[in-house]
């Protein structure tokens, strides 16, 4: 369990470092594949609540605000992604 918890925290410094560039790397979420998601939920909507899971900097937020009619919220366990999101 120690391991685990090490494992995580190092994990999470690793992300709140990373956040102020994290828009600007190879591990952001292309625009394209975010657009791919939009297509694809726009005709099953329109969503109540949205709920982004390890939202990151938030891109997928402009996702789920376009199929929303509510709130969208977005959850972090990055304080410094949730920052820049």
């Amino acid at each position: 369990r120690e391991l685990a918890v090490q494992a995580l925290s190092s994990t999470q410094r690793g992300y709140d470092l990373l956040a102020p560039k994290f828009d600007h790397t190879p591990y952001r979420t292309p625009d394209r594949v975010l657009d791919s998601v939009t297509r694809a939920l726009e005709p099953l909507g329109p969503f109540g609540t949205g709920l982004d899971v390890c939202c990151g900097t938030g891109a997928g937020a402009g996702v789920l605000r376009q199929v929303c009619r509510e709130r969208v919220v977005g959850v972090d366990f990055s304080a410094g992604m949730l920052a820049e999101a």
